[in-house]
């Protein structure tokens, strides 16, 4: 079964990126999407393109592997994992959680960024925000269990 519904995204959001109950370490940042969202019928969710994050350079420089917005697990959670072919270099910035096609975004940034050894904590980005009480809320609809 095909079922597909390709949606083209081309988005840009303002985003907050933040810790969990730290509301002074707000910092701001956008993040650009462009690609395709498939949402073939009983399998998962694909988005095939670009996800930047003006605060990641490497999220600009590296190619994004396809996003699989996998349906066993916590709310549709996909990877977003990039790769520079040209150095042989793999590099995670975190589960991303999405509504519909991209209307809201949550990301767990994985610590520290650029190491060998990542693992999610509590920084966060929510898009589209401009400020940290909107990105918490996207961070409850998105990320917390259903």
């Amino acid at each position: 079964m095909l079922y597909d519904f390709p949606e083209k995204i081309a988005v840009e959001y303002p985003a907050i990126e933040y810790r969990v109950g730290d509301s002074t370490s707000v910092s701001t940042t956008e993040i650009r999407i462009e690609g395709t969202l498939t949402r073939p019928l009983f399998r998962n969710h694909e988005f095939k393109g670009r996800i930047v994050v003006d605060k990641y350079k490497f999220t600009e420089e590296y190619t994004l592997f396809d996003v699989d917005f996998n349906k066993n697990t916590r709310n549709e959670m996909g990877s977003l994992t990039y790769t520079d072919p040209i150095n042989a270099t793999i590099q995670m910035l975190g589960p991303i959680w999405i509504s519909g096609d991209f209307k809201k975004i949550n990301i767990w940034v994985a610590e520290p960024v650029g190491s060998q050894a990542q693992q999610t904590t509590d920084l966060r980005i929510s898009a589209p925000a401009n400020s940290f009480e909107e990105a918490i809320a996207i961070n409850k609809l998105l990320s917390e269990s259903k």
